[in-house]
Formats: C-alpha cells, structure tokens, sequence
C-alpha cells in the first residue's frame, strides 16, 4: 500500500538474485499448503519484509478493530501512510517522509461505491483525479484526469481511459487507454484461491480500485503488454490458516521476495 509513482505489485518490493533452473527456489522452512486446508482463520497483518537491493525494508502495520491506521517503513526516508475514516468509510490517505507530507489521497463515494479519487503530489507538484463507472458486465470504467498544480483555477485535463475486469475480487485485467483510443497498456493478473495479507483489511475492495490492481487472493503471475512487455510468475508459500507468509517474483531470470507476518 505504499504508494508514491508505483503502479505494479507494491507488496512485492524486492531484493534480486538468480533462481535456479526451473525459476523458483522454495524456502525449506516454509511449506506450500494445499487447497484443502481449511482458510476459517481472520488475520491480519502485522508487518511485511521486502528484500531490495542488498537492504532490507521492514513496514509495520497498526490497526484498530481491522481498520488499518498506518504503516510505517523503516527505510532511509523514514516514509509512514496513515489514513481516516469517516461513516464507515476511508476518505483519506497521508503518505510522509519523515515530516513532510507528499501526497494526500482522497476518497468520494455513491452510495458504497467509490465513485472518484484525487491524489495531490506535493512532491511532483501534480493534481490527479480519478473517476469510476461502474458496469453489468463486471467490469469498471475509469476516466484518469491531471492537472499541475501551480496552474490556478485551471481545469483537470482528460490523460486517458481504462477497464478493469474483476473476478472474485480480484482484479484480473486493466486496459489503459489513450484519448485517441489507443491502447497504452494492458495488465493481465492470475491468482491463487488463498488469503491475500490484506483479505481482512476494511476498506481493501476500496484500495484495490484506488490501485487499478490487487484481490483477495495472491497474485500467481502477471504480464504487461504496450509500452513495455514483461512476464512475471510468482510462487506463495502459506501458513497453516493458508494465508500468505511469503512471495517469490521471477522476471527474467531473476527472483525477488517479500514475507509477512499477522496478528
């Protein structure tokens, strides 16, 4: 959920080095478990590792009840996410480093459904607003609008257009299209019938349209087509509740890992 320039896979910010042949190397201390153990178990979760590079980033999670309430890394820039809840809703998120807020989330609904998100980049000094459709077909319409900030009383600026098709919860597909019609990017998502570390967490259907991506469940692999193709397989491990204790990316070759632990 950490969140600043990142589209794809923010759970799975990793550290990389070679696989063996068949592309994934399973940990001996980690067992994968199989489909029929039961999944009864309401966790959440604690913190995540992300190995990255040659360092490690530890975020921890705090909750009240199963809203999440921040998240905080422990890399060089001290970065935290907190977030509000208003009617039983999240409208906001705050995303620091250290002191300095960088970008500010916010969330406006129709009914239960969200009908539109605008992100202030203090940072970039960029204004973006997105807007939500939602169709017969399982499917969700997006309009994606910008603006710069410092351009006063300016109007937001039609970027592009996109689909995503959903599936048990979880997004299985996302088209970006240009305002031409021309398609940008295409994302194509496969999972596994186990828990997400976020399955339990209020508001997640909300944060995985506010992502354009993410489930219940765990990503088994992914590709991109479009401006730049990429092929991605992932192999989980699980616990004995079947909730997912570690992820390993192989991208050409070469393999990245995240783990979590859960309350």
């Amino acid at each position: 959920m950490k969140n600043v320039a990142c589209v794809l896979i923010t759970l799975l910010l990793m550290s990389c080095g070679k696989n063996d042949d068949d592309g994934i190397t399973p940990n001996p201390d980690v067992v994968e478990i199989p489909a029929e153990v039961p999944t009864t178990a309401i966790l959440l979760p604690k913190s995540d590792t992300n190995e990255f590079d040659t360092g490690i980033e530890n975020g921890q999670y705090e909750f009240d009840g199963n809203k999440l309430m921040s998240i905080t890394w422990d890399d060089v820039d001290q970065s935290r996410e907190t977030y509000t809840y208003q009617d039983g809703k999240l409208i906001n998120t705050f995303f620091y480093w250290g002191d300095e807020l960088v970008v500010k989330k916010t969330f406006a609904y129709n009914g239960d459904k969200l009908a539109s998100l605008t992100a202030m980049d203090y940072d970039a000094e960029i204004e973006e607003l997105t807007e939500y459709t939602y169709n017969t077909d399982s499917t969700v319409s997006i309009k994606e609008y910008g603006r710069l900030v410092d351009e006063d009383n300016e109007p937001m600026e039609l970027s592009s257009t996109g689909v995503l098709t959903l599936s048990n919860g979880n997004v299985t597909k996302f088209v970006r299209t240009s305002i031409e019609g021309t398609v940008m990017n295409t994302y194509t998502y496969t999972f596994d019938d186990k828990h997400s570390p976020f399955s339990n967490v209020f508001a997640n259907d909300i944060s995985i349209l506010a992502e354009l991506e993410g489930g219940v469940n765990n990503y088994t692999g992914y590709t991109v087509s479009g401006d730049q193709d990429m092929d991605v397989t992932i192999a989980n491990f699980y616990n004995e509740q079947g909730y997912l204790i570690k992820a390993t990316q192989t991208t050409s070759g070469i393999s990245t890992n995240s783990t979590f632990k859960y309350y």
